[in-house]
């Protein structure tokens, strides 16, 4: 008996509230992970294999600039 694996296996993928959103290549996730969506794996070294991937929560966040003794400095504001 031949085990057939995929070249490039897909993982589930979840939004930021635990729903479903779709399924993800494991070489697009590993591209995205820690800018966009965490990656999810189980087991260490050789034995280790991704599980699913969650994005993050979108949030707006916009530099505004502030007086700071006489400066202008920009102030990150997450809205």
């Amino acid at each position: 008996m031949t085990l057939l694996v995929s070249i490039d296996p897909k993982i589930p993928l979840y939004n930021a509230y635990g729903m479903r959103a779709g399924s993800i290549s494991v070489a697009d996730a590993l591209r995205l992970h820690g800018k966009d969506l965490e990656l999810r794996a189980k087991g260490t070294g050789k034995r280790r294999r991704f599980t699913s991937a969650k994005l993050y929560a979108r949030v707006s966040q916009v530099w505004l600039p502030c007086n700071s003794g006489g400066f202008t400095v920009l102030q990150l504001i997450t809205e």
